[in-house]
């Protein structure tokens, strides 16, 4: 499945799901919350045994399977 990451009505990249992950990261759309602490922490965030802290969006950003886009912003059958 192929997934694309829309920050404010601009498609930013489409690809695989962890692709998109990657791009999110480099573009910093990414953040994690941690309890305790009320504003969201850049990055990726991972627990004392390791584990990863779920990745969230920053607000206006948003990760969806590509054919789910509005039809104005598809790509074209070539």
């Amino acid at each position: 499945m192929r997934w694309a990451i829309v920050h404010h009505q601009q498609v930013l990249y489409r690809g695989t799901r962890e692709q998109v992950l990657a791009a999110a990261e480099r573009y910093d759309l990414i953040c994690h919350t941690v309890p305790g602490v009320q504003q969201p922490i850049e990055g990726r965030g991972f627990y004392e045994d390791g584990a990863e802290i779920p990745p969230r969006l920053r607000q206006g950003a948003v990760m969806l399977p590509e054919d789910m886009l509005p039809v104005r912003m598809r790509r074209r059958a070539a």
